[in-house]
């Protein structure tokens, strides 16, 4: 599957309308993700980077021709299906869920894909998925085999929406050791302070060695929590030739 550049946090029907306004300039997919957390969901405690779940259909269908995804996280491990399945009941427009728990049961993966066949699943890997393996590389691609090929593609986001920089030499490592898994289908993206041309330009080598790669950015993207159509249109215009591999990124 094509690699694509992700804007997390998207909130508003006019942030889904300035997405793809962008993507109808450029030829990489722009993937809009849209953030939901179980206390949201279900007690209606948002911030400023979810929208109230009863919005989420609007929200979807004002990013019609972008690649979207819900990035779903939870604390209450507990009766996770019930929980994917509420969440659908307001994202059946997705093009695919984002799952920011570590190391959910398999069953639950297995799940979504008997029951929503035709939508792409993104295993979210953060610290708490390498620290639960003592930080071996090796073992979390082992477990990631497990939830293959069910999930499509993992995310390697250490800042988990914080804006820490990736730590490249590491991350070059962790992508080697995945090379196997990446013959057998799964895509990798990754993520971590990431918005600005510098940014960028420095993990463009990394990028094209272990091509195709998917990027996502969030909190660089943002000035007071919001959104900025200047950070986003920066970003998107720097990533685009760095993840397209097909000759020129930008639209006639």
């Amino acid at each position: 599957m094509d690699s694509y550049i992700g804007v997390s946090g998207v909130v508003t029907v006019a942030e889904a309308n300035m997405l793809v306004g962008l993507q109808q300039c450029i030829k990489p997919r722009i993937a809009m993700g849209v953030l939901m957390s179980e206390k949201a969901l279900f007690r209606g405690e948002l911030n400023a980077r979810t929208p109230r779940p009863q919005d989420m259909d609007a929200l979807l269908r004002a990013g019609t021709g972008l690649l979207r995804y819900v990035h779903y996280f939870s604390r209450n491990r507990s009766n996770l299906i019930g929980q994917l399945d509420q969440l659908m009941t307001h994202a059946h427009r997705v093009d695919g869920i984002q799952i920011n728990i570590p190391w959910p049961p398999v069953a639950v993966t297995q799940w979504f894909r008997r029951t929503w066949p035709d939508k792409r699943i993104i295993l979210q890997l953060g610290k708490s998925s390498f620290e639960q393996e003592q930080g071996d590389v090796f073992r979390v691609v082992e477990r990631v085999h497990e939830y293959m090929p069910d999930v499509n593609d993992v995310l390697i986001d250490m800042s988990g929406g914080t804006g820490e920089a990736l730590m490249l030499p590491w991350t070059c490592n962790v992508l080697e050791e995945f090379r196997t898994l990446r013959r057998r289908g799964l895509g990798l993206c990754i993520a971590g302070g990431l918005g600005s041309k510098t940014s960028i330009d420095a993990i463009a080598e990394v990028v094209s060695e272990f091509a195709p790669i998917s990027l996502d950015a969030e909190s660089a993207l943002r000035v007071r929590d919001a959104l900025s159509a200047e950070l986003v249109k920066t970003y998107i215009n720097a990533a685009a030739p760095v993840v397209w591999k097909g000759g020129e990124p930008w639209c006639e």
